[in-house]
C-alpha cells in the first residue's frame, strides 16, 4: 500500500528559522528560569546580534568567547565561600589528625573563628592560609578531598550541599550560550584546583576551561611513582587585573562575554568591555534576602551603569535561584 509522504514544507520552515532566529528559539529550552524583562531582552538581543551571519556585529564561532567568576556570579558566596568552608574544614580535620600540630595565627583564625571574624582576615592572611592548608597535596590527593567534602557539606542556611547551590539561571544561561557556539570558561580567584573537580558536573565546564589562583607546584617521584605536589607558596592570585592577564595567558582571545559580581570583577568585566568586537557585561546584583542575600558593590554598579553593563537583579530577573 502506497502511503501519502508527508509535506516537507514545516521541515524547511523549522529550518530557516533555526538559521535566522536561533537565539530566540533557544530561549524557550535554555533561559526556562529568567523572567521576560530587560535583561533576558538584552541577552537575546545581543546573542541573536553576534550569531547570525551577515548581522554587521557577527562573530565567528572561535572568538566567542565567555568568562564567568564563580563566588557570587554562580554559587552563593554569603555567609563564606565555598572553598573558605573547604579550607575551615580542612585545618579541623589536620588538627583532629595531629591535635598537637603547629599551626599558623591565619590557620587557627580559621579553624577558631566566626564567619565575621574569618570573612574579615586580610587577603594575605587568607592566602598564606589556604597555602599552608594545600601544602603537601598531590593533585589527586587534594582532588579527592575536594570531592568528599564536597559530598558531605552542607551550606549553614540553606542546608543544601554545593551541588544544590549554584544558581539555575546562570547555568541555563551558560548552556545557551554553549549551544550559539560560545566556549565558556570559569575565571574564578578561587584555587583553581578547588573548582575542577566539580565543574564540569556542576557548571557544564570541562576542567581545561577553567581558570583560577594557583598554587606553586613541584614534581617529585615518590616510592617510584611520580607525582604534581602542591607546595606552601601561591603562584598568582587570580583577582582584579590578574584576571585579563590569566585570561591572556590560559586563553589567548578577549572574551565577548563576562560576568562577575564583586571586588574581584571589575578589571575583568572593563577589559572585555574595551573589546573591538561587539560584546556583553554582566553584573550580578544581589537585592533577595528572602531567597537568597542582600548586598552589592556600589563602585561595581557605578562602574555598570558608566560602561552599560546588564545589572542582572535576582529579585526581578530570576523565577527561581537555586534547584528545587
Amino acid at each position: 500500500m502506497n502511503m501519502k509522504q508527508p509535506s516537507s514544507f514545516p521541515v524547511r520552515l523549522i529550518l530557516v528559522c533555526l538559521f535566522i532566529f536561533p537565539p530566540l528559539l533557544h530561549a524557550q529550552e535554555f533561559l526556562p528560569s529568567w523572567n521576560d524583562n530587560g535583561s533576558k531582552q538584552a541577552i537575546l538581543e545581543y546573542v541573536h546580534a553576534v550569531t547570525t551571519p551577515g548581522s554587521p556585529d557577527f562573530i565567528t564561532v572561535p572568538d566567542r568567547v565567555a568568562t564567568f567568576d564563580v563566588d557570587g556570579t554562580l554559587v552563593t558566596e554569603k555567609p563564606l565561600s565555598l572553598e573558605t568552608y573547604f579550607m575551615i574544614s580542612s585545618v579541623k580535620k589536620i588538627l583532629a589528625d595531629a591535635p598537637d600540630k603547629e599551626i599558623s595565627h591565619s590557620q587557627k583564625t580559621l579553624a577558631e573563628g566566626t564567619d565575621s571574624e574569618v570573612d574579615s582576615m586580610s587577603g594575605k592572611d587568607y592566602d598564606q592560609a589556604f597555602a599552608e592548608t594545600y601544602s603537601g597535596n598531590s593533585q589527586e590527593e587534594f582532588s579527592s578531598k575536594v570531592v568528599n567534602w564536597a559530598a558531605n557539606w552542607l551550606h549553614p542556611r540553606f542546608k543544601k550541599g554545593v551541588s544544590r547551590l549554584c544558581y539555575v539561571p546562570m547555568k541555563e544561561l551558560m548552556d545557551f550560550l554553549r549551544a550559539s557556539g560560545f566556549t565558556v570558561f570559569i575565571v574564578s580567584g578561587s584555587n583553581i584546583d578547588f573548582i575542577r573537580p566539580f565543574s564540569e558536573e556542576l557548571f557544564g565546564v570541562p576542567q581545561n576551561q577553567v581558570i583560577g589562583t594557583e598554587s606553586v607546584l613541584k614534581y617529585k617521584v615518590i616510592d617510584n611513582k611520580s607525582y604534581v605536589v602542591k607546595q606552601s607558596r601561591i603562584d598568582v592570585v587570580t583577582v582584579g587585573p590578574n584576571k585579563p592577564i590569566m585570561i591572556e595567558k590560559h586563553i589567548g582571545r578577549r572574551p565577548v562575554f563576562a560576568a562577575g559580581n564583586g571586588t574581584s570583577d571589575p578589571e575583568m568585566l572593563t577589559y572585555v568591555s574595551d573589546g573591538k568586537r561587539k560584546n556583553m557585561c554582566l553584573l550580578i546584583h544581589h537585592d533577595d534576602p528572602d531567597r537568597e542575600y542582600q548586598y552589592t558593590n556600589g563602585e561595581l554598579v557605578k562602574l555598570a551603569n558608566q560602561r552599560g553593563f546588564v545589572i542582572v537583579r535576582m529579585k526581578e530577573d530570576w523565577k527561581t535561584v537555586f534547584p528545587e
